[in-house]
């Protein structure tokens, strides 16, 4: 999953499973992680292990990581706005210069 925020902002998820969707359950694995293209620095931030909570779809949106203060990815489910806040799951910083964010790109692959 890669975003482009209404700053300019570069930044995304890698997930190694198909995405399920669950009112309740997180999905994915060790292999996961979050990255940051822009602002600068680029880094990658892999699982930590430190919890399951790699990725969650629900009807409120998707979101990738959990901390104290949130997702370290969430995007709403119109893929308009979303957030990014430090997280154990992967031990990222916010992702984006704001924290909340609106979305102008957003692009998703999925590979067989």
């Amino acid at each position: 999953l890669l975003l482009e925020d209404a700053t300019g902002g570069v930044f995304g998820a890698f997930l190694p499973d198909a995405y399920r969707w669950s009112p309740t359950s997180y999905f994915g694995g060790g292999e996961s992680f979050l990255f940051r293209g822009r602002p600068s620095p680029a880094a990658c931030f892999p699982s930590t292990l430190a919890n399951t909570h790699h990725a969650h779809a629900s009807s409120s949106g998707l979101a990738f990581g959990t901390g104290p203060r949130g997702a370290g990815l969430f995007i709403d489910t119109s893929f308009e706005r979303g957030s990014s806040r430090a997280s154990d799951t992967y031990a990222n910083p916010e992702l984006t210069s704001t924290g909340d964010f609106r979305c102008l790109r957003v692009e998703a692959w999925c590979l067989p």
